[in-house]
């Protein structure tokens, strides 16, 4: 969130849109309001906190992310689509 926090018209200039691998130590599992499921990231790189959604029709990383705890650190690679709050990512795949 580094960046974002800077200046998120320059970040969303630099990031939005783009498929950015993000490596961060999970905080929460969850589903949004339209069920689908995602992680919030807790990471040090340039994005900070990152909230990595990834599709509903992914039956190989729901089954992943069921076995996954908070305080673990995982790998994701996601599209960045602004900041709202957190740094959003979607279309998001484990590593």
């Amino acid at each position: 969130m580094q960046v974002y926090q800077r200046n998120e018209i320059a970040a969303d200039r630099a990031y939005k849109g783009v498929r950015y691998t993000i490596t961060g130590t999970i905080d929460s599992i969850s589903n949004d309001l339209f069920g689908a499921p995602y992680l919030t990231l807790r990471t040090d790189e340039l994005l900070g906190k990152v909230q990595a959604s990834f599709p509903r029709s992914d039956e190989a990383a729901l089954s992943r992310l069921s076995r996954l705890s908070p305080g673990s650190t995982v790998g994701v690679s996601c599209v960045i689509s602004g900041k709202m709050m957190n740094v959003l990512a979607r279309e998001c795949r484990l590593d």
